[in-house]
């Protein structure tokens, strides 16, 4: 779990100002991707995406043209969030955007529903499922194109690398970041302590055994 990220998109969407906001299914219009059994994927160039996103395997046909958005909509991680490169297919274990309003920048859109937490919204079954009927509630906030892409920027930065510098760092996102870098390494010192105490009962029972 990239806790760096989580810690940047609590700090950033925690703080968004905005004045409208729009419905999810007015942002994208989303279907199920189609079955594919693996006994009839034919490997070949296609990326094919499920309830996780990318699921290392290849076919000969694709049902998305171009870049989009995938949310999983079966399985333990339903309800994630991530992109789809042009030229896939979808399996139906993941719904997709087949058209996104040009108002909002796809980077933006991922981050900030995985920021929602859509994985609230799944059943309660023993197989998680995610349906249009249970995201319908969810609100996306309209801020200028610009600003947005801004963001996805910032974020996918700190995603694929855990850094970030920045000359003016109007989310305060400096500060933050150290605070769970001092964290892990505390956390790392306490495991290390717990363990030598560990041995040191180990060791203070192996002589009284001995009866020294």
């Amino acid at each position: 779990e990239n806790t760096k990220l989580k810690i940047a998109r609590s700090k950033i969407f925690g703080n968004l100002i905005f004045s409208k906001t729009k419905n999810i299914l007015e942002v994208l219009e989303l279907k199920s991707g189609d079955y594919l059994p693996t006994a009839k994927m034919v490997n070949d160039k296609f990326a094919v995406y499920g309830g996780g996103g990318e699921t290392g395997l290849f076919h000969n046909q694709y049902n998305a043209d171009n870049e989009t958005i995938g949310i999983g909509r079966v399985g333990a991680r339903c309800g994630c969030v991530f992109k789809i490169q042009p030229k896939s297919w979808i399996t139906d274990n993941a719904l997709f955007a087949y058209k996104i309003d040009f108002g909002f920048d796809i980077d933006f859109l991922i981050h900030f529903l995985n920021y929602s937490n859509i994985n609230q919204f799944a059943n309660t079954a023993a197989q998680p499922v995610i349906s249009l009927k249970r995201i319908k509630h969810i609100e996306i906030p309209e801020i200028e194109l610009s600003k947005q892409k801004q963001i996805g920027d910032i974020l996918n930065k700190i995603e694929e690398s855990g850094e970030y510098n920045s000359t003016t760092d109007e989310w305060g996102l400096t500060e933050a970041l150290k605070l769970d870098e001092l964290l892990n390494s505390f956390s790392t010192e306490l495991t290390h302590q717990q363990r030598l105490l560990t041995q040191l009962r180990q060791a203070i029972l192996q002589e009284a055994v001995q009866g020294k």
